[in-house]
């Protein structure tokens, strides 16, 4: 968005003009008009104000430019802060990461032993916190067995 003050004094001028004129024949006094052309004032340089500082960054802004001159003064200056990189160390993590962060150790143990279909089922209601509905429907199995495994979780999960 670009302003070009010149251009929008003239349209604001030329504006005025006729809103006076439409003014002065539906009988406000010469202060009354004044009241309002101040008032308009202020929303124009408002507006001002606004375009100066705001620019949109559309997503062609963020995709490979072919030349550089095209780059909005935004992007440029704050690209380091809208940019981010991957560290290859996310790869090492896995959807059952939270097993690892278990401290007690035969706790950890008896769901690392555990098939990889109920771990699944486990983290999906622990970690994701799916309804049982959502999980059942997840997996293409019942509420019911979502139950039942809950409740045989919570058999061997305790001490």
């Amino acid at each position: 968005m670009s302003w070009n003050y010149t251009t929008e004094r003239n349209k604001f001028e030329r504006e005025w003009v006729k809103n006076e004129a439409i003014y002065r024949k539906e009988g406000m006094s010469d202060d009354q008009i004044a009241e309002i052309r101040l008032f308009d004032e202020k929303i124009f340089n408002s507006n001002r104000t606004y375009a100066r500082h705001v620019q949109s960054l559309t997503s062609s802004d963020f995709e490979k430019r072919i030349s550089d001159d095209v780059e909005s003064t935004l992007l440029d200056q704050f690209k380091n802060k809208l940019s981010v990189t991957i560290d290859d160390d996310y790869r090492s993590f896995s959807r059952y990461w939270w097993i690892e962060e278990i401290e007690n150790e035969k706790l950890a143990k008896q769901i690392k032993h555990m098939n990889k279909k109920d771990i699944e089922i486990l983290t999906l209601i622990v970690v994701d916190e799916k309804t049982h509905k959502e999980i059942a429907s997840m997996l293409g199995i019942s509420v019911r067995t979502i139950e039942r495994k809950q409740a045989a979780f919570r058999k061997i999960l305790t001490f």
